[in-house]
């Protein structure tokens, strides 16, 4: 398969999610990572469209 690895794996993104509902904004939670404000923003709305 091709194309770019993921940034953050399962249990990363699980985090990221618990940290925004936790009240934390995108930014921060993007800094925390250490990945961009899209890449948070791109799994959030993943996760709102289950």
């Amino acid at each position: 398969m091709g194309g770019r690895p993921p940034k953050m794996d399962a249990a990363q993104r699980a985090a990221a999610l618990a940290a925004l509902r936790g009240g934390l904004s995108v930014a921060d939670v993007a800094a925390l990572h250490g990945v961009s404000r899209w890449t948070i923003t791109r799994i959030r709305d993943a996760a709102t469209e289950d």
